[in-house]
């Protein structure tokens, strides 16, 4: 049963109080005829930024909003600090009248309506663009970035590095994420906010089974720099998936090839000696070369060890053994040294690059032939 909010004086300020915990709006005290709320939500501390002015509830526009006017919104709500702030309805889209636009707060007011503003009521803007924040509640939200309400596991997968992503609502593990839209900046997110790594493949092929329940995210648009995936731009709450699976993530600290790596081979040609000459690998059914931007020691390393050679000697560029054929397949390897496969270190992308036949790699291993 939703809880009920009921009006109350206290110290001659007239407040809406909540019955219980559960409730899927927050309310700040009414002081002069203006209060405000989070809405849309589960969660008492984020949602979409709602005032009541004039006698109704509006919303604010997400012009110019930033991490400062969540902090306002936040600490005038008793939430806490800001966690995010999206200049867009994350929970939805609201109702009624436009209120604030253009709010720049300097994060030290009391009140939002204290910020410069353009004015009540003076906006250029849609309900498409109603400002929403996230806010970390230390009684609702005790751990991580999205804390104990709204988290993310992946499963399916043989460990913690790859899966499918499933989405926990109040601990329990019933919601997925659709593959509509998802992409490798999306992946790129999920395994950085594990510790995984880099993301090798973003999935929607079903390789890691079906989640239970109805989704909660679809259309998910990260730029790649995101702290988590919660803080990029989605769909909430679709109806269904509409015919796109689950998605899924392989990182590259699973150790776990991607489908179109399962044929991944390397090899040095070029020279009289197996453990030297120029880098050709295997992938899409085509041999290839690398690039040498970014190309080092700690790359060469990597590919001595998968072609059974030792340590490397030399991580060398511009053609040392000759210029190659076909596609250049990698370029700017950034390797730790560490990695099994030369496909688990990051890169650009397969295929994508900035180079001519003259800039490709080679190197020299310490192994015997």
């Amino acid at each position: 049963m939703p809880p009920t909010l009921f009006l109350t004086v206290v110290a001659g300020m007239l407040c809406y109080v909540s019955s219980g915990p559960d409730s899927s709006t927050t309310i700040a005290p009414i002081t002069p005829g203006l209060s405000l709320r989070l809405a849309d939500t589960y969660n008492y501390c984020e949602g979409r930024v709602e005032i009541y002015y004039e006698g109704a509830w509006g919303t604010v526009c997400g012009n110019n909003w930033d991490i400062e006017d969540a902090r306002v919104v936040c600490r005038q709500l008793g939430c806490g600090d800001a966690v995010a702030a999206f200049p867009w309805p994350k929970f939805g889209e609201g109702s009624g009248r436009i209120l604030l636009d253009n709010v720049q707060c300097k994060g030290d007011e009391a009140y939002l309506w204290e910020c410069e503003n353009r004015g009540w009521g003076i906006h250029d803007c849609t309900h498409e663009q109603d400002a929403t924040v996230l806010c970390q509640d230390e009684i609702y939200k005790p751990t991580g970035t999205v804390g104990d309400v709204l988290s993310l596991q992946l499963v399916g997968g043989p460990n913690e590095c790859a899966g499918r992503i499933e989405v926990t609502y109040f601990a329990s593990w019933r919601t997925v994420v659709c593959s509509k839209g998802w992409d490798l900046n999306d992946a790129e997110v999920v395994c950085r906010q594990f510790g995984c790594g880099h993301a090798l493949a973003a999935l929607g092929n079903g390789l890691f089974g079906s989640g239970q329940g109805g989704p909660l995210m679809t259309n998910v648009d990260c730029s790649g720099d995101e702290y988590d995936l919660l803080s990029c731009p989605y769909e909430y709450r679709p109806a269904t998936c509409g015919g796109y699976p689950d998605a899924a993530v392989i990182c590259s600290d699973s150790g776990v090839a991607p489908p179109d790596l399962q044929d991944f081979a390397i090899q040095l040609v070029n020279s009289s000696n197996r453990c030297e000459g120029r880098i050709e690998v295997y992938y899409n059914g085509t041999w290839g070369t690398v690039c040498d931007d970014d190309w080092d020691m700690n790359d060469a390393q990597v590919v001595c060890r998968e072609i059974g050679c030792g340590d490397a000697i030399s991580a060398l560029g511009e053609a040392p053994f000759g210029e190659g054929n076909g596609n250049i397949w990698l370029s700017n390897l950034q390797c730790k040294g560490t990695e099994s496969h030369l496909w688990q270190c990051k890169h650009l992308g397969w295929g994508t690059h900035g180079c001519h036949s003259v800039e490709v790699a080679g190197i020299i291993c310490k192994g015997l032939p």
